[in-house]
């Protein structure tokens, strides 16, 4: 189970804000102990809630999204990994629940035509260049699409890791935000 509690397990989860109601903390460890879940460790932010800034105080970061299981579930995905993906239109921090087990072999993923490309002007070039009509299409479709891979790396970049670096940097940014109010 995952999601916004609205409350918080202990002061370390905290900063900022007005001051902190140890009797509450107490309250919602016990709600957690009785339905037997543990909070699954999440690596990134430390904090996934920004808060106002209200009545000149600091402004205030919590953590209060979590994700629970039971026994049972943390045995059956002993190696699942949950990470705080950077705050973005919201001003809760999203999680990225891998379940992947031991045993699990990951396969390359299966070409996909990106519609967008069309729009590139050197598009057209390429189809007339790399399309060869005169083949049966079930040979030319894995050749092209070859093609296509190579051409979209030197236009386009690698896309998934400039996004991953931009939303690298976004997390950064917050970290140092959160240490510095």
């Amino acid at each position: 189970m995952a999601g916004d509690f609205n409350d918080i397990i202990c002061s370390s989860e905290k900063k900022g804000g007005s001051n902190s109601d140890l009797a509450k903390y107490r309250r919602f460890q016990s709600f957690l102990d009785n339905c037997q879940v543990m909070d699954i460790d999440v690596t990134g932010a430390k904090f996934t809630w920004q808060g106002p800034k209200w009545n000149n105080l600091d402004k205030v970061y919590k953590k209060l999204d979590i994700i629970c299981a039971n026994l049972q579930w943390r045995v059956e995905f002993e190696d699942a990994k949950a990470r705080a993906l950077p705050r973005v239109l919201s001003d809760h921090n999203h999680f990225l629940l891998n379940l992947a087990r031991k045993s699990q072999h990951w396969k390359q993923r299966p070409f996909r035509f990106v519609a967008t490309w069309m729009d590139h002007p050197s598009f057209d070039s390429l189809m007339e260049e790399k399309w060869k009509k005169s083949e049966e299409i079930t040979c030319m479709l894995p050749n092209f699409a070859h093609h296509l891979q190579r051409w979209n790396k030197e236009i386009f970049g690698d896309i998934n890791r400039r996004k991953k670096t931009l939303l690298q940097n976004i997390a950064n940014i917050q970290k140092r935000r959160e240490s510095s109010d």
